[in-house]
């Protein structure tokens, strides 16, 4: 129950938790864990390779032991107001068991590979009002993780399709995220590209049974869509979103059961492109795109009580497509291939 509190300095050293305390910074990331110095990551192999006496710290289902800046072992600890600087890839945060709470947590890398997060051992795991940087989460499937009120370039939450829906609200969110287990991202702001991710989606989904809803979307380049749902992808909902100057808005390439709704898509080139599979695309609103409001190839796609309209084309039906376009649609402009 004490807490620690970290004058403002650079500590060279990592940090095993086992007691359910708090470790806070006097100020807001003026006190710096140092992970790893003198250490080296090949960028090729993704290989690090240390100095002798270099701590390191290893969880049941990783392949090796690597340097570490905070292991919380166990323990409902709290880590807040710490910056965490990691001199190469190397696990900034671990968390193994218990349920710990990352508050006010900032990191940064040198060089810029990203700072590595692990949860094990059916932790539970709460991230708030951090500023990550470039971020690679990794919960095993165990283990939940839950962040707020933060600010990243990218997230890569991997787990499988029976865990716990891990938990992305009301971020800030610059780069991108990719996940393969169940997800709820709800209330984001994807409004500005870091360096390296302008041409990347936004979101890409590879998950079962995942909730995308009422984020906002601005200046996705890429032809895979600011939302891109991969081939692989289960059963997902998009919904409640708002999508302004993106290239492409929506892409669905899964077969799988999905449902597109009440989404506003404005000002881009191609406002929904369905490339096979049978979605529902519900009550969405598109208006203003160079190319297309929605268009299809090979496909399946219900409409229903979508307004389509002030688009190049609202509506192209490519080869191999058979909608089902309910009479409730607003569509003004439809085409077929030649």
């Amino acid at each position: 129950g004490d807490t620690v509190l970290l004058k403002a300095g650079n500590y060279p050293e990592s940090v095993l938790v086992t007691k359910a305390i708090t470790i806070r910074g006097e100020e807001p990331g003026t006190a710096v864990i140092e992970i790893a110095e003198g250490c080296t990551t090949d960028t090729s192999t993704w290989e690090t390779s240390c100095p002798p006496g270099v701590p390191t710290y290893a969880l049941e289902e990783s392949d090796a032991d690597g340097p570490y800046g905070f292991a919380l072992e166990g323990t409902d600890a709290t880590i807040s107001d710490v910056r965490v600087h990691v001199h190469t890839l190397a696990a900034g945060v671990i968390v193994n068991g218990g349920s710990a709470s990352l508050e006010g947590l900032s990191a940064t890398t040198e060089p810029d590979v990203g700072l590595v997060m692990n949860f094990d051992g059916g932790s539970r795991v709460s991230v708030v009002s951090s500023d990550l940087g470039r971020a690679w989460l990794l919960p095993n499937p165990d283990s939940h993780v839950t962040i707020e009120d933060s600010d990243f370039e990218a997230i890569f939450l991997n787990h499988t399709a029976d865990s716990e829906p891990n938990v992305l609200r009301d971020n800030r969110i610059t780069g991108s995220i990719y996940f393969t287990g169940p997800m709820i991202i709800e209330g984001n702001e994807f409004t500005s590209r870091a360096e390296g991710w302008q041409f990347d989606p936004y979101i890409t989904a590879d998950g079962m049974d995942w909730v995308v809803q009422d984020n906002t979307f601005v200046g996705a380049e890429g032809p895979q869509g600011a939302i891109s749902v991969g081939n692989l992808a289960g059963p997902g909902t998009i919904k409640g979103h708002t999508f302004t100057d993106n290239e492409v808005g929506i892409f669905l390439a899964s077969r799988a059961l999905l449902e597109v709704a009440g989404n506003v898509i404005s000002d881009g080139d191609t406002g929904i492109q369905v490339t096979g599979g049978a979605p529902t695309l519900v009550d969405n609103t598109i208006e203003g795109m160079s190319e297309f409001g929605v268009t299809m190839i090979i496909s399946e796609p219900t409409l229903s009580g979508n307004t389509l309209c002030g688009n190049a084309v609202d509506l192209f039906i490519g080869s191999g497509s058979e909608p089902v376009v309910d009479a409730d649609n607003e569509i003004c402009v439809t085409k077929t291939p030649e």
